[in-house]
């Protein structure tokens, strides 16, 4: 292959590895493993990863682009790249470079980094001269992992699952309101005492969460790291430039987590070379939402404040079926041509769907929901249910619990 030749001397000795490329030619990929780092290293309950640094010295080369990859131990990759410019004219002065930085994750998140001693990295050297030779001539290849310590509190704060103490975040105050904030509409009637209440609609809310940033002495540190906490906290749009929504749990609420949206900036002001934020996350739906399914068969109870759109599957043994709610009285009918018997359907209320399946991990089920009874309902639970059914037999009943 086309290797800089001693391959050694790129992680071992004082000498250099020379490596001489044609116009418009790459080198073969140069593979580093068993990364020399303790067996349990990475992201765990004392320590975060926050971002991979590769760096090597370069004694004498041409312009020429570098590609490193990272890869983890279940095959993924990301990747970077740099030109490295022409140091010929340079006598005697070793020049370095550097792929990647501190909070330079490599599209990894910081949980994604853990069996460490099982990733390897990757370096790829490019000619982009026209009608000339390239050379390079380096060694000291390093990978560099960046750490924060992780500072336990009282109350943690998790956003998409990565603790906030990552980011050298600290909480000094946090305002969940309870309950469920409402819109109501009353009917008023002049010449009357009469008011009532005819419409009542659940409102957003809003989680107010205060915060000390930095833990170093080194305001352009601390303030490097303020700017990854805002990027975490900030969400991303999708192509209709609609909000996509972030989760956030805290620990004294370990059941539960909520979907907010950071929609105002962050208040920031610096106490000498600590910042103090302030954020408001405003909650659409209103209510949290569980982080376990429950899954039960054909009765049970939604402790929630709010009633929940289930997941129902059945098995038919005709070609007609009915499913009835019996304590709300909700009632679902619907018949199919086709060949159903033996397999599942799945009544996805939330979304109106119903799917047929060959099996409950079907990749490919069909969508049947145009055989549904027009005035079937679509069912909602709230308190005690119990399910009956004809020509069907009940397997479950699944859904999320809000409050």
């Amino acid at each position: 292959g086309n290797y800089p030749v001693p391959i050694r001397n790129l992680i071992t000795g004082d000498d250099t590895a020379p490596l001489t490329l044609e116009p418009y030619t790459n080198s073969n990929p140069i593979i580093f493993y068993d990364l020399p780092v303790d067996e349990d290293f990475g992201t765990n309950d004392d320590i975060a990863i926050r971002g991979v640094e590769i760096t090597g010295n370069i004694e004498q080369a041409d312009t020429q682009s570098l590609k490193a990859q990272l890869q983890d131990n279940k095959g993924n990759t990301g990747e970077r790249s740099i030109i490295i410019t022409d140091t010929d004219t340079v006598v005697d002065n070793d020049v370095d470079f550097s792929v990647g930085a501190d909070w330079d994750l490599w599209g990894y998140s910081m949980l994604d980094y853990n069996n460490i001693p099982e990733w390897q990295f990757q370096l790829q050297l490019s000619n982009t001269l026209e009608n000339t030779n390239s050379n390079i001539n380096f060694n000291d290849i390093e990978i560099t992992f960046h750490t924060a310590t992780i500072d336990h509190q009282n109350i943690e704060c998790f956003v998409n699952d990565e603790n906030i103490s990552f980011y050298d975040a600290f909480i000094t105050d946090v305002t969940i309101p309870p309950g469920l904030e409402t819109d109501v509409s009353f009917l008023s009637i002049d010449g009357t005492d009469t008011n009532d209440a005819y419409r009542q609609n659940i409102k957003e809310k809003t989680i107010e969460l205060n915060l000390e940033v930095g833990d170093t002495c080194d305001l352009e540190t601390n303030t490097a790291t303020l700017r990854q906490l805002i990027r975490l906290f900030t969400n991303e749009k999708d192509k209709y430039n609609r909000p996509i929504p972030k989760h956030v749990r805290f620990s004294h609420y370990p059941d539960v987590y909520f979907e907010y949206i950071l929609k105002d900036s962050p208040d920031v002001e610096i106490d000498i070379n600590t910042y103090t934020v302030k954020m408001k996350l405003v909650i659409p739906s209103g209510t949290s939402y569980d982080i376990n399914n429950t899954l039960t068969g054909n009765t049970g109870y939604v402790q929630g404040l709010v009633g929940v759109d289930p997941v129902i599957q059945v098995t038919p043994v005709d070609n007609t079926i009915q499913i009835s709610e019996t304590v709300t009285g909700q009632k679902f009918n619907i018949g199919y041509t086709g060949d159903w018997t033996g397999k599942i359907v799945e009544l996805d209320c939330e979304d109106r769907i119903v799917w047929l399946k060959e099996t409950e991990d079907d990749p490919d089920p069909i969508n049947i929901s145009q055989y549904a009874d027009f005035n079937s309902d679509w069912f909602t639970l709230k308190g005690e249910y119990h399910f009956e059914t004809i020509n069907c037999v009940f397997k479950t009943v699944s859904y999320i619990e809000r409050e």
